[in-house]
């Protein structure tokens, strides 16, 4: 039988020298892709059986070339602990962009890749030290463990019609020159199958694994080789390898059953496959890795639970129709908080959620417990923060209704989409639709700020999915009502609901503001010249949620995304509690910093371009800090428990309301240091008048002169905002507004007693001002006409 030509990928380092000469001892040929031909040692470079094609990883040609020659593809390419600077994502790109597709041109169907111990499988037994080792990689090195995980999801996802196998090694150690070479060969029988089972070690001699590799190019590997898409034989490609003990005297097994584990609540597909299920509801780890659809059997319920449950059914607080005691003297027995978490995720009665839909009921539980679940995404609060949070949310339809549809995107934004639950994510949508219009209907204005609040919760959950041109005409309408509440005099309504509902409106536009820009400077690179205002295709959610991931910042700002997200149904469901004022120290800080580094002004050798500086701050953690501080200044804001806000002046001095330094804070992006894209012309109207409410509000507190520099600030960045929004038409219908901050500017002018541009300077830098910023005549000339004071 004719031996195949292989090629070998990383053949100039210990390892790959080793395979080479196990290659050409037993007569194949061999072909060697590398970037440095010298680095082959001279008496295996005068063979005639090796052929040296010299190329980089991104000389597609050169590479194509060198597999059209081959039948058997060995890569021992793979990062070094020493080097800090490689990108993380450069060897499972060359995989992905390179490899594969010269595989498939050319008819090879066989490779086998190196991977590490970090990949890692549900069929790996537990030890000790392989969680310690790999910690030990992740400190040490991060970019090279996420490396090697790029690599392992890469042929996981992106090899499916190829055959393919990873094996995973720890330590090799050994020489590379033929004396080292002839003796380690020999140096005990070699390991092959799961991490932990018994027999594998930590460590196997270069030579040694050379041979087993040459072995399995010969034999081909089978029992361990990804046949076909979808079906992998066994459950994971990946096996380790690693020298067996000196006692263990047993045959090789390629493939060692180990005994199932009981897993009674897992689900239907790893049942199927007799392997442990995580339980992680709606879709288990194991479904996720082989692509499966994650499907778990109906939960039975004993029948003394399920009678007390049919007891406590009558008072189930998600029906629409309220309670009502007056209809029986005998109050009914309605459970406590965990009773009745208990019974939403896991009662089989047969009133539920969505009573009106088919197939609703189970689903609608799932993403419920998904959200809910001990130890699960929204869970991460104190024991009492939780139980409140689930007593009001359980017993208000409509704030029930809405922590599902926050559930779903939560789900969606996690998992890329929400197939699984488009069903019951549309039918709560439509509910949440309805209701909104009966409330319309009706003409009651106390009713605004829960209108806002669904309103606000269908524009968030548009943006998750990537629909921000439905996300701003939710806005919009919301925008809309409150023209026609000031239109008309409203005899119900409160401040809190005004406070409520300008919360609402202002956590769910910033969100879609500072999404829609990150996208637009994110896609700009690959194409994408518009911005992502359009309706959104069926692929919106894998796009907003598949942010930086390749990188250490992007997960960051994927983790802060999720972590806002799970904070939404807190401010959507709100107690009522009065709001407390934030200190100024949780924004201001951060803001000085994001200028200095995102701002270039006169004082800068070699300025970067507006682009350059607004494409560097979305690829940055500093867009997520942003977003993060702006979450837990608005959470600092709401009460905890029964603590009341401080009535010490000294104490409030230094603390301002969430709203104005939020929406001063937009601003200042938008027109000072101009990394925020353009407000569109409703919302940015309805931002203003909010931040008009608010400073009237900010007068009447009595630490109001010690916040003199900070109202000032806000009042003039918004005339400078306006000034510029006059220019562009968006205050046609709505003129009084510039008035009233030009006014409430001029007074706080002469509260500090400014005189000079100079003087309004300072107080800028007091605040947050670029030190050196270019338009220093511009905004002079709106502050004079505003003061109405010619500077001499």
């Amino acid at each position: 039988m004719s031996l195949p030509t292989v090629l070998v990928l990383g053949g100039t380092g210990p390892a790959g020298i080793c395979l080479l000469r196990e290659l050409l001892h037993r007569k194949h040929k061999v072909v060697a892709y590398a970037k440095t031909p010298s680095k082959v040692p001279e008496d295996l470079a005068a063979d005639p059986l090796l052929e040296i094609v010299k190329g980089e990883l991104s000389n597609n040609q050169a590479l194509a070339t060198a597999v059209a020659k081959c039948g058997v593809v060995v890569s021992l390419l793979g990062p070094q602990l020493s080097d800090k600077s490689m990108d993380p994502s450069v060897l499972p790109r060359f995989y992905k962009s390179s490899l594969f597709p010269a595989m498939r041109q050319h008819g090879v169907k066989r490779v086998f890749a190196m991977g590490t111990l970090s990949i890692v499988s549900p069929e790996d037994s537990w030890s000790i030290l392989l969680p310690a080792m790999v910690m030990f990689v992740r400190l040490l090195s991060s970019g090279t463990y996420r490396t090697i995980i790029g690599i392992g999801e890469t042929f996981e996802n992106e090899a499916k019609d190829l055959d393919w196998t990873i094996f995973h090694i720890a330590g090799i150690p050994g020489e590379s020159d033929n004396k080292s070479w002839a003796r380690d060969r020999e140096d005990g029988k070699t390991f092959v199958g799961w991490i932990g089972e018994k027999g594998h070690t930590y460590s196997q001699k270069r030579a040694a694994l050379s041979r087993w590799l040459v072995n399995a190019v010969e034999g081909g590997l089978q029992d361990w080789v990804l046949s076909r898409p979808h079906k992998i034989i066994p459950p994971n490609t990946g096996i380790a390898i690693g020298t067996m003990s000196s006692n263990n005297n047993k045959p090789i097994k390629v493939r060692q059953r180990r005994a199932h584990t009981r897993s009674r609540m897992g689900c239907i597909e790893c049942k199927a496959r007799r392997v442990k299920c995580d339980e992680n509801r709606p879709i288990c780890q194991n479904c996720i890795r082989i692509n499966k659809v994650c499907k778990y059997p109906p939960v039975q319920v004993p029948l003394r639970e399920r009678r007390a449950l049919e007891r406590a059914g009558a008072a189930q607080p998600w029906e629409h129709a309220p309670w009502d005691a007056s209809t029986s003297s005998k109050q009914l027995e309605v459970p406590n908080t965990q009773s009745l978490t208990h019974q939403l995720i896991v009662a089989g009665s047969k009133k539920n959620l969505d009573c009106l839909a088919i197939n609703m009921p189970l689903k609608s539980h799932e993403l419920f417990h998904y959200f809910y679940q001990p130890g699960g995404s929204a869970s991460a609060l104190s024991s009492d923060r939780h139980q409140r949070r689930m007593a009001h949310i359980i017993s208000d339809p409509h704030a029930l209704r809405s922590a599902v549809l926050i559930a779903a995107t939560h789900f969606g934004f996690n998992f890329g989409n929400i197939k699984s639950f488009e069903q019951t994510f549309y039918f709560h949508t439509l509910e949440t639709v309805r209701l909104v219009k009966e409330w319309f209907a009706k003409g009651d204005y106390t009713l605004c700020a829960p209108i806002t609040k669904q309103m606000a919760l269908l524009a968030y959950t548009e943006a998750c999915r990537g629909d921000h041109q439905m996300a701003e005409k939710h806005l919009n309408a919301i925008y809309a009502l409150s023209r026609y509440r000031e239109g008309h005099k409203a005899t119900g309504g409160t401040i809190l609901d005004q406070k409520l509902s300008d919360r609402y409106f202002l956590i769910t536009s910033t969100f879609i503001h500072g999404a829609t820009t990150a996208l637009e400077f994110l896609r700009r690179p690959i194409g994408f010249t518009e911005t992502t205002t359009s309706s959104a295709s069926l692929t919106g959610t894998p796009s907003i949620s598949s942010w930086h991931i390749a990188d250490d910042r992007g997960q960051y700002f994927h983790s802060v995304t999720l972590n806002a997200i799970r904070e939404f149904p807190v401010t959507f469901n709100y107690s009522g509690d009065i709001f407390q004022d934030i200190s100024v120290a949780r924004v201001l800080p951060g803001l000085r910093v994001l200028t200095r580094n995102f701002y270039d002004g006169y004082s800068k050798t070699l300025p970067r371009s507006a682009y350059q500086i607004q494409h560097d701050f979305w690829q940055s953690e500093a867009s997520a800090m942003l977003y993060e501080g702006f979450i837990e200044a608005h959470k600092s804001s709401v009460p905890k428990g029964n603590k009341t806000p401080a009535n010490n002046i000294d104490e409030d001095k230094q603390k301002t309301s969430w709203v104005g330094l939020s929406i001063a804070t937009e601003l200042y992006l938008e027109q000072i240091v101009v990394l925020w894209r353009p407000f569109t012309r409703d919302n940015y109207l309805h931002t203003m008048r909010i931040l008009q409410r608010d400073l009237s509000y900010a007068l009447q507190k009595p630490n109001a002169p010690q916040l003199a520099d900070l109202l000032f600030w806000e009042s003039f960045i918004a005339v400078i905002s306006l000034q510029v929004h006059k220019m562009q038409g968006d205050l046609a219908h709505d003129r009084g507004i510039k008035l009233y901050f030009e006014e409430f500017a001029r007074e706080q002018s002469r509260v500090l007693g400014l005189k000079t541009w100079k003087d309004v300077k300072a107080a800028l830098l007091r605040v947050v001002w670029p030190c050196d910023f270019t338009d220093d005549d511009y905004v002079k000339g709106i502050w004079e006409a505003v003061v109405e004071y010619e500077a001499v």
